[in-house]
């Protein structure tokens, strides 16, 4: 079942496209299927954003000619490099230092030193006699 289909380059790219093509420029630069390839999507992604809000809607026109590209346009990858410039990082907050805990008086101790004053008393009472 042939169908025509053509594609009106001027009609702004759908949301699929627009993935597409970021997933596109993401396999250019990181052929492997890996956790860095998504990073670079989700990056892309980004910029793309960017880009088009300056430049006006991503059309259905660029997609093709994104989806044919050997290579990543110069804007954006000025862009993806803009953003991976790390940003400076804030200093970390004192923490608080943990309060000492106070010794607990040991209950032993307590009846010792009771014991301590009755033995004293009786010394006393025996060297009055």
């Amino acid at each position: 079942m042939a169908t025509n289909f053509t594609v009106d380059p001027s009609k702004q790219a759908t949301f699929k496209q627009f993935n597409a093509v970021c997933h596109r420029y993401a396999a250019l630069l990181r052929p492997e299927k890996d956790k860095t390839r998504y990073e670079l999507y989700r990056a892309f992604r980004k910029a793309l954003a960017i880009h088009t809000k300056a430049n006006g809607f991503l059309t259905m026109g660029d997609v093709q000619k994104a989806l044919k590209a050997d290579k990543v346009p110069a804007p954006l990858m000025k862009l993806l490099q803009a953003e991976a410039k790390p940003k400076a990082k804030a200093k970390p907050k004192a923490k608080a230092k943990p309060k000492a805990a106070k010794p607990k008086a040991d209950p032993r101790d307590a009846k010792i030193a009771k014991l301590q004053a009755q033995l004293d008393a009786l010394q006393t009472l025996l060297n009055d006699m």
